[in-house]
Parts: structure tokens; C-alpha cells; sequence
């Protein structure tokens, strides 16, 4: 008791003396071209309200010295380009910070300009669905742990579905519609415990200290992305220190962690290299725990290699490693069906290449190589017989060439293609079970490899028709070895600027994805289903109400076609079973009649923190609906329909910050149990007349977060509080017929939940 008081003081004195141990530090990058990737030279860098400022040389060079450990917000200006203001930008004690802008040259002048801050700048080519997030809006968000896919959740086109979850589930897809990107090098799952065939996941692998911005599309994405329906996250990792080695010791709710950045060759070569793993499963025997411990490390890391001023070589791996086991005495204690061990490896590398041509254009190409592999080993609960083993390997290998070349001042092009090839070998055991409907599914086993073979090729036009109006028409062509499929996407977005401070914009476009391997590897008759798509209409107007606040409102509009279904379960939308952690059994004769729409209205207004207050409000509603093999039109499982979030904060001065984040949403359909013949039978009945015909109730949650920034004579220290659920609400995520127990089991998300982080640089 004793020794936990000392060390409640010790930080009560940190706290409270700290502030004055203060060390001057610099702040430098490069400025250049978005376009064409020159650096641009003499352009007007400003530190806001700090009344200090300088230009680039001749190399598109700053530098910022003698400057106080502080927040700062960072104006660019340049004769011909588009004013940026770059917010949030942390200068650390004992630390160099990079900050490197590419600059937008500007496509027309408007009379009696206004609002010229710049805050939102570099989405011109993306003028639809689409927000982007800095390294410090990451880091600091309020209920997301340094978790992406949770940072995310305040945004109108997300559902909100299980606090255990990080799963994305955009304007009504499923988490298997969502794809991500780092450094131009695709990820299919950037998760801890990622679901199979999935984007969908626990907490997130990624390093947020590695990122320097987030974009994240919703819809109505270039033809330069395709194979899924929903949507896009692009992660830019930030490249390494070329000085100075500086380490890095973090605690958070991913786990606790080493990370280090530093030199290889000096002005040439850098890295950035973290390690994480979980600590719960080192702090809790077994026995303490209400269920099965998870444990998990992931290691990554990222080489860059200037080679010249044309070309640049940049490196990543990352590695995720997951296991879970729960004993047969604790799933009898805690009333689940299975127990067992369920494990998986994913590891992504990837090399890219940019090359910058001679002053109109560049490109970026990339060769990577994906490694996932599962392990379950389940029994069921009941009665200690097999209920599901896993044991698959999946190798995909990708190579991704996009080229960007400005025509001239109103014409840009985008062009490229891309190649995959999958290699996987599957290991199935499917215990005897009864469906829903009673009826007895024999065991079985699958032990089939199947390689997959796709390649595409894509074209986009940006075309300025006029000072106001911009066309943006282009075209995407994949062809699917697995079903012979050649299939063309069209794709075009018009914007029109209605003022200098309001614009409008409409896009609309098709959109295929091949059914994932899991499902089509479980028969042969599967590969001659269709490939599912959807049709795109989103209609957009946004408005500045100040030079740092923006307000979005768009109408969507998404048609679904040629999903698979399952003649055996007509009533079910066969991809919208429950996210769960192994995968569904897919064993029934299936067409591709599915259709299925997501309807919405979203209305976003976002204010970055130009002085000391921050925030987003976020409001939607929405229908997602779909159509039984019987005709009947049914709720899909992600149904929120209404939802409403507001999150944001305040910096009382400069080491301290206040922020929260509330959420509400309509509760989501379920169908119901048949609890007399589920009694009866032992096991879970769903009443299929009521299917997806009940709702859970509303869904609402309250996070608050305190930070404390520490700025010591050589090194820095982040601690933060962050309060999840801090009125302890219930919230439902889902029932589960408990067979042992012989009872309907409710599924709760997250009670009032503490984090704590620390982060130590020195």
C-alpha cells in the first residue's frame, strides 16, 4: 500500500512541477508539388501566433530552430497554390520534428476570397466521402486506444456495433467490403484476431506513432481501387529520423511496447522499428479471468532509402501474432457453446518505389507479399465432441503500379494496373450440427487448395471544364481467373464550386468484389456463382462556416446485385451472418440472387484546432435493406438507421487536453429465439418468422479522456486517462443460446472501462 502511494505522489508532482523544464528544439521538412513532385522554392512557412517564419531553398528545404517544446499550428503559403494550415503539430523536447506538405496548385481564382485558411486542403481528387486525420487527431482521440478502425466510429457512414469489435461497417456493407492500404502496399487485415476472409478484428496491429496521416473514403472511390464494395483507408507511414537515433517506451490498451527510429546511412537511409505485445495475460493468472486471456504481439517496422532526388525506396513488414485458449471448465462457467484454442500469424511485406519524372509526374509501384495463417482447434461444450478445426494458409502476392501525369494546368491523368495472385490450402472438420431450421448438417471435412489469379487495369481523367467545374470520369477493368469474369467499372465524379466558400459534387459509379476464398473453396459448384456488385450515387455539398470549421452533407444511395444466397436459409443474407471467431459453414446449394440497397442522409461538421477547441458532430440516417429468396424485403443485421456522435476537446494550455466522445444509435435488428422450442431441444431455435423482425435496444456510449504532456530537459512523457462507457451503460451486442446452461445468454459490450497510456520519449 505503502509503495502505491509513493508512486501516486510522484506523479501528483510530476503533474503539478514539470511545466518549466522546458529544452528549445527545430522543426523542419520539404514543401513540394503534389503533382508533379518538384520541390517548390521561397514558399512562406509561418508558426501562427508565434510571429516567427521562414522559406525554402532551393531544394524545397525549412528549418525551424530554437523552438519551444509546444503545440503549433504551421501555415503554408505560395504564390499559385492553395493555402495550407497543418494543425496539431507536437515539437517535442530533445527531438527533431519532420513535418513534409505537398502543395495543390491552384485550378482557378475566384473575387473578394474570405476563408483562405487551408485546413482542409489536399482532397480535391476526393471530393466525396471522404476525411482525412493528422499523426496527432490519431493519437489523442478520445474511446479508440490508438485503435484506427475505433478512431473511425464518429464518423455518419459507420454502424455502431459491438465495443469488442473494431469491425467497419460502412453505409450497410459487412466488414469483408473494406480493404486498407499503407504506403501503396495493400493490407487485407491490419487487425489483432482478424476474422478469415475479413477486415474485421479486436484491436488494431498498427503503430499509430508511425503515422503521419489517415484518409479514410466511404464510397464513390477512384477507378484506381477496386475489388471491394465499401470502402478505402489509405495509411502513410512517416519515415524515420536520417540524424538521430530516439526510442520510445509505450503502455496503452494495445499492450506495452518499445519503439525506436533513427539512421541507417545519415541524409540517405532511415527507420522506424516498434514491437508491442499484450499484458494482460502476464498480469492475470488463467484462473482470474472471466474467460479466455488473449495474447498477442506484433512487430513492425518501415527502411526508407533517398537514393536520389528522384527516387525513393521504402520497406515495410508487419507481423501480427494472436492466441486465445479457454478451458472446458471456464466455457461451462461463462455459458459459451466451444472452448478450445483459436490462433493466427499475418504478416505483410512490401517494397515500393516512387519515381518522379521530369517536372510532370511520378509514380509509385509496389511488390508485397501477404501471409495469414489460422489454427482452431474447437469442441463443443455440451457434449466435449469436435465442433470446428481450422488449419489454412493463405500466401497472396501483389504487384500495384499507379503513374500520375499533369497534362497540363486543367488536365491530370491517373493510370496503372495491378496483379494478384493467391495461393491458399485449406484444412476444414465440421462437427455434426443443427442448422436453425432443425435440420441435421453431417459432419465433414474439407482438405482442398485453391489459387486465385486476378488482374486489373485502371484510367482517370481530372478534368478542370472551367474556373468552377471539374470532371473526374474513369474507368477500371479486373479480370477473376476463379470464374472466368471480365468486368468493366465505369466511374465519374462531377464538382462544381458554387462560391469560394461552398461547393457541390455528385459521384456515381460500379463496383465489383469476388466472393472471399473461405466460402468458395467449401465447394466447386461455388466458382460459377456471379461476382457480387454495386452501384454508387452520392450527392454531396459542403460549406466553410469559419477558416477551420467545414460542414458535409451528402445523400447516398447503394444497390446491391448477384449476392449469394442460400437456397436452404432463404430468409438469410448469407454474407451478413454475425462476425464470429471461426468461420460459418457454407454447405447448401447457392445462387446469386441476392439484392440488397443502403440509403442514407449524413450531415458532418468538422472544426480543427486552429486556436484551442476541436471537434466533430456527426448525424445520419439511413436504411439498409435486402430481399429474401421469398421476396420479402428484411432489415439487414447493421440497420442502425439513426445515429449521432460529437467528439472533441480543449486545451486549457499547452501540455494538458480535455476531450470526449459520445455516441447514440438506433439498436440494430436480430431475430429472435423460439425460447419453448429451444428449451425443448437443447440447443439454439431461431423464430424464422420474426427474422431480423426485433431490435436490440438504442445503443449509447460517453468517453472522456485527460492527456498530460511532460516536456523534460532531453525526453518527453505522455500519460492519458481514457474513460470508456464512464456512466456504465449497458449495452446489448447480441443473445446466444447457451447450451450447456440451456438458456438465452446475453452478449454485453463494454461496462465503464479505464485506459491508461503512458508514452516515453528520450
Amino acid at each position: 500500500m505503502q509503495s502505491k502511494i509513493k508512486i501516486l505522489i510522484l506523479i501528483f508532482i510530476l503533474f503539478t512541477q514539470v511545466d518549466g523544464m522546458v529544452k528549445i528544439n527545430s522543426l523542419n521538412g520539404t514543401v513540394v508539388d503534389k503533382e508533379t513532385r518538384q520541390p517548390l522554392i521561397g514558399v512562406n512557412i509561418y508558426l501562427q501566433n508565434k510571429n516567427i517564419g521562414t522559406t525554402t531553398n532551393d531544394k524545397g528545404y525549412y528549418n525551424f530552430e530554437n523552438l519551444e517544446a509546444a503545440n503549433y499550428t504551421v501555415i503554408f503559403s505560395y504564390v499559385g497554390y492553395t493555402k495550407l494550415t497543418k494543425t496539431d503539430i507536437v515539437i517535442r523536447s530533445g527531438r527533431e520534428t519532420e513535418l513534409n506538405i505537398f502543395m495543390e496548385a491552384e485550378s482557378f481564382e475566384l473575387e473578394n476570397v474570405v476563408v483562405t485558411g487551408g485546413y482542409y486542403s489536399g482532397l480535391k481528387e476526393k471530393p466525396v466521402s471522404t476525411i482525412s486525420y493528422s499523426n496527432e487527431e490519431v493519437r489523442r482521440a478520445p474511446g479508440a486506444g490508438g485503435d484506427i478502425g475505433r478512431i473511425l466510429t464518429s464518423l455518419p457512414s459507420i454502424a455502431k456495433t459491438n465495443d469488442q469489435r473494431n469491425s467497419l461497417i460502412v453505409r450497410g456493407g459487412s466488414s469483408l467490403e473494406n480493404v486498407s492500404f499503407i504506403d501503396n502496399i495493400e493490407i487485407p487485415n491490419i487487425n489483432h484476431f482478424p476474422v478469415q476472409g475479413n477486415s474485421g478484428g479486436a484491436i488494431s496491429l498498427i503503430d499509430v506513432d508511425f503515422l503521419s496521416d489517415v484518409t479514410f473514403s466511404a464510397g464513390g472511390f477512384s477507378a484506381i481501387y477496386g475489388d471491394k464494395l465499401s470502402s478505402i483507408l489509405e495509411l502513410k507511414y512517416r519515415e524515420g529520423n536520417y540524424q538521430k537515433f530516439y526510442p520510445q517506451l509505450n503502455l496503452s490498451m494495445k499492450g506495452v511496447g518499445i519503439s525506436a527510429e533513427g539512421p541507417i546511412i545519415k541524409d540517405k537511409m532511415s527507420f522506424l522499428f516498434s514491437a508491442n505485445r499484450s499484458y494482460l495475460d502476464m498480469l492475470l493468472e488463467a484462473s482470474q479471468a472471466d474467460g479466455a486471456l488473449p495474447r498477442y504481439y506484433d512487430i513492425q517496422g518501415k527502411i526508407s532509402w533517398q537514393i536520389n532526388e528522384n527516387n525513393k525506396l521504402s520497406l515495410i513488414n508487419i507481423l501480427g501474432d494472436d492466441l486465445t485458449e479457454l478451458s472446458y471448465d471456464k466455457s461451462v462457467e461463462s455459458g459459451e457453446n466451444s472452448y478450445g484454442l483459436t490462433k493466427s500469424v499475418n504478416n505483410t511485406m512490401g517494397i515500393n518505389w516512387q519515381n518522379i519524372w521530369e517536372k510532370n509526374g511520378y509514380s509509385n509501384s509496389s511488390i508485397s507479399h501477404n501471409f495469414q495463417k489460422y489454427k482452431y482447434d474447437l469442441k463443443k461444450t455440451s457434449d466435449m465432441q469436435p465442433d470446428f478445426y481450422n488449419e489454412s494458409i493463405e500466401n497472396q502476392f501483389n504487384f500495384r503500379n499507379i503513374n500520375y501525369y499533369k497534362m497540363s494546368d486543367d488536365i491530370k491523368i491517373e493510370f496503372g494496373a495491378e496483379a494478384k495472385y493467391v495461393i491458399n490450402d485449406f484444412l476444414l472438420k465440421f462437427g455434426e450440427s443443427k442448422n436453425e431450421n432443425g435440420e441435421v448438417k453431417a459432419a465433414y471435412d474439407i482438405n482442398r487448395k485453391l489459387n486465385l489469379f486476378t488482374t486489373s487495369g485502371y484510367f482517370t481523367l481530372n478534368y478542370n471544364l472551367s474556373e468552377k467545374l471539374s470532371l473526374i470520369p474513369g474507368l477500371r477493368f479486373d479480370y477473376y481467373d476463379v470464374n472466368k469474369k471480365s468486368l468493366l467499372s465505369p466511374r465519374l465524379t462531377l464538382s462544381y464550386q458554387l462560391s469560394n466558400i461552398s461547393a457541390i459534387s455528385i459521384s456515381s459509379g460500379i463496383y465489383y468484389q469476388n466472393i472471399p476464398a473461405i466460402i468458395l473453396v467449401q465447394n466447386d459448384e461455388y466458382k460459377n456463382l456471379d461476382v457480387p456488385k454495386a452501384y454508387h450515387f452520392i450527392a454531396g455539398y459542403s460549406l466553410m462556416l469559419s477558416e477551420d470549421t467545414k460542414l458535409s452533407f451528402e445523400i447516398y444511395n447503394k444497390e446491391y446485385r448477384k449476392f449469394p444466397m442460400d437456397t436452404s436459409d432463404p430468409e438469410k443474407f448469407l454474407l451478413d451472418k454475425p462476425v464470429a471467431d471461426h468461420v460459418s459453414r457454407y454447405d447448401g446449394t447457392l445462387n446469386s440472387d441476392g439484392e440488397a440497397y443502403a440509403r442514407g442522409v449524413e450531415l458532418t461538421i468538422q472544426k480543427k484546432m486552429a486556436k484551442n477547441i476541436y471537434g466533430l458532430f456527426s448525424l445520419s440516417y439511413s436504411k439498409t435493406k435486402y430481399k429474401d429468396l421469398n421476396g420479402i424485403w428484411r432489415d439487414r443485421i447493421y440497420d442502425n438507421q439513426f445515429m449521432f456522435a460529437l467528439e472533441g476537446g480543449y486545451k486549457p494550455g499547452e501540455s494538458w487536453d480535455l476531450s470526449l466522445k459520445w455516441l447514440y444509435a438506433g439498436g440494430a435488428p436480430f431475430t429472435p429465439y423460439d425460447e419453448v422450442k429451444s428449451k425443448t431441444e437443447r440447443r439454439g431455435v431461431l423464430d424464422l418468422n420474426k427474422y431480423n423482425g426485433e431490435r436490440f435496444q438504442d445503443y449509447h456510449s460517453l468517453t472522456i479522456r485527460l492527456d498530460k504532456r511532460f516536456n523534460f530537459t532531453n525526453s518527453n512523457l505522455v500519460v492519458y486517462l481514457d474513460v470508456w462507457n464512464i456512466y456504465n451503460r449497458t449495452n446489448i451486442a447480441g443473445y446466444e443460446w447457451s447450451e450447456s446452461r440451456n438458456e438465452k445468454r446475453e452478449i454485453k459490450q463494454w461496462s465503464i472501462l479505464p485506459v491508461l497510456g503512458i508514452e516515453y520519449e528520450f
